[in-house]
């Protein structure tokens, strides 16, 4: 049943219309829905026909309360980013670089910029491959024990040549930094390359991975 307190005043449902609507016009636009969400969800718009805004997103919407949250983040992630100059394509870039946007909503207005580039170099810094665990040998007990095969070497994953991410940006210089990914490897990138140079690397880099991939 409907209480006094949960209706919604004329200003309100006119405003959770205008939200909603953008919700069901804005498939593509990923910012828009997540502040829609966003709004609602802080204002309590939901209130007078469901009790939560979790059961509001599945009966609405059929989502469910995590994916209206990551929506709601990926917005933010945006918005963020924007304030130092950074335009977010995509709901995917926007979820990968949420820590460098949580580095730069930290940091005091007049230290984003700078928070912003240290955040982004981190992130381009290749991770360093843990180094081998040796393993102690161990005498053979008696009788003796066949030596184990040698085991095959492992292969390493290969990349989804078909599944390309290019994040860049520009630094203080005005040149363009960042950094690619092609399937899950993350491949930085040289400082100073114009636009056309960066699509030629990929471009290369794309041919030699399909050559490896070739049986």
């Amino acid at each position: 049943m409907t209480t006094i307190q949960n209706e919604l005043s004329l200003a309100e449902r006119a405003e959770l219309r205008q939200l909603e609507t953008t919700i069901s016009r804005g498939w593509q636009t990923f910012i828009q829905v997540g502040e829609a969400l966003s709004h609602i969800h802080k204002k309590r718009l939901y209130r007078e026909d469901f009790r939560t805004f979790e059961e509001y997103c599945q009966k609405v919407w059929n989502w469910s309360r995590n994916r209206a949250y990551q929506m709601m983040d990926a917005a933010k992630t945006a918005s963020v980013l924007e304030e130092v100059g950074v335009t977010v394509a995509h709901e995917r870039e926007a979820r990968q670089l949420k820590p460098v946007a949580k580095a730069v909503a930290a940091a005091p207005a007049a230290q984003r910029k700078s928070v912003f580039e240290e955040a982004m170099q981190k992130a381009m810094t290749p991770t360093p491959a843990p180094a081998p665990v040796k393993v102690p040998s161990v005498k053979a007990a008696s009788p003796a024990l066949e030596p184990a095969s040698e085991p095959a070497s492992p292969v390493a994953p290969r990349a989804a040549v078909s599944d390309v991410a290019l994040y860049l940006y520009r630094n203080a210089t005005g040149t363009w930094r960042g950094f690619c990914y092609i399937g899950t490897t993350r491949y930085p990138l040289e400082d100073g390359l114009a636009l056309d140079e960066i699509q030629a690397w990929i471009t290369r880099q794309l041919g030699a991975l399909k050559q490896e991939a070739t049986p």
